[in-house]
């Protein structure tokens, strides 16, 4: 195989190892793309709490551990959400209150998704953007910010 593409060196063959400043900087910038992603899958959360990257800073940890309980905070809310108007319905045997009940419930559902994708888009941009904040509803559970990080 040849070692040149279009009369260059393919940069595989180069072996000067990068500097670590830039090592670092790409560590940091894969840190808050997987932590913003977090927000928005927080399966993805789940995973990188429980097989943690090796490296990791304690930033990352902190937003990790967040995006977990910010999903999982979610998943509840949503699943309560769902099952009220089942709970209810059946409760109730009166078909007109039924479909209102479901009227009802699908408003709230449709407000529920906007609101969490709006909270989820906007923490995600601002921990793309490497800033570190705590979500005022999830400080009891994810601690306090730490200072070290």
């Amino acid at each position: 195989m040849s070692n040149e593409v279009f009369g260059k060196k393919r940069p595989e063959d180069e072996h000067e190892p990068r500097p670590d400043r830039f090592l670092e900087q790409d560590r940091r910038s894969a840190e808050q793309r997987s932590a913003a992603i977090a927000y928005l899958a927080w399966p993805l959360a789940a995973f990188e709490r429980w097989a943690p990257r090796e490296g990791g800073s304690d930033w990352y940890a902190f937003h990790i551990r967040q995006a977990l309980w910010f999903g999982n905070v979610a998943a509840l809310a949503m699943l309560l959400a769902l099952v009220w108007p089942v709970v209810l319905a059946a409760l109730i045997a009166n078909i007109q209150a039924t479909l209102w009940i479901y009227g009802v419930a699908f408003l709230q559902d449709i407000a529920l998704m906007t609101v969490w994708l709006l909270w989820a888009l906007r923490y995600a941009r601002r921990t793309a953007q490497g800033e570190f904040f705590t979500v005022p509803f999830l400080a009891r559970w994810t601690g306090s910010p730490s200072p070290k990080c």
